[in-house]
């Protein structure tokens, strides 16, 4: 509780700074996992169903559950951001495990999670936009699943399996996520507000988007930069 006071009193008095007093960059790496409750340090974590510490799993806790849903802090982070970015431009830049990515067949519907960060972003009086890039082939929960049991138990595993259904998660993709103010001077007729597109890191035999040594993605992922925010 005494952290979680303590983060808040900071965000707050993040987010009653003037506008000179803004940052020009937000830089976030939230806790992202979609943990199961009985797999999270119950005793850190807010959203629980149980305080029977002594059946949990010190598996994953503050460091790297994002709650239930692995969206948590996302979230919190996301609907943050505008407040404490200066209007001018400022950029807001996360490194993440994101559930229900684009994919390559997604239709002219918009993806779900496009919808939901620009709504986490909100309206305000400057346009902003922004970019997700994302594995061209994200992990399906099958796979995912078994990544994070950590085991091999066949019951573990269906547990996971189980809490990834129960919250309709069906792909997870490591990514990147950029969004940025517009700058009051500049020519816009973009409404306030947040526009999010997306693209995908092509599949290479060099590891994710995430992959330091992954040259192919990290040439791709600065070139899409380069060429949305050179202006």
């Amino acid at each position: 509780d005494l952290l979680a006071d303590n983060a808040m009193t900071s965000i707050e008095e993040l987010v009653g700074r003037g506008e000179s007093k803004k940052f020009d960059i937000l830089l976030a790496n939230p806790p992202f996992i979609p943990t199961p409750n009985l797999v999270s340090d119950d005793a850190a974590l807010s959203l629980r169903e149980t305080n029977s510490i002594a059946t949990n799993s010190q598996s994953y806790g503050l460091f790297s559950s994002g709650g239930v849903s692995g969206e948590d802090c996302l979230c919190a982070i996301i609907q943050m951001a505008p407040r404490v970015l200066r209007s001018d431009g400022g950029l807001m830049a996360i490194v993440s495990e994101f559930m229900n990515p684009p994919l390559r067949d997604l239709d002219e519907q918009k993806c779900m999670l496009l919808t939901k960060v620009e709504q986490w972003w909100g309206s305000h009086d400057v346009a902003a936009s922004g970019v997700l890039f994302t594995n061209e082939h994200p992990l399906e929960s099958q796979v995912y699943a078994q990544r994070r049991a950590l085991t091999d138990d066949h019951g573990v595993i269906s547990m996971w399996l189980n809490h990834l259904e129960r919250y309709q998660i069906e792909h997870v993709s490591p990514g990147l996520l950029f969004v940025q103010y517009q700058n009051k001077g500049g020519n816009t007729n973009n409404a306030p507000g947040c526009n999010i597109d997306y693209r995908l890191v092509p599949k290479t035999n060099n590891g994710s988007v995430w992959t330091p040594h992954n040259f192919n993605a990290v040439e791709y992922t600065m070139k899409m930069l380069n060429d949305l925010y050179q202006s």
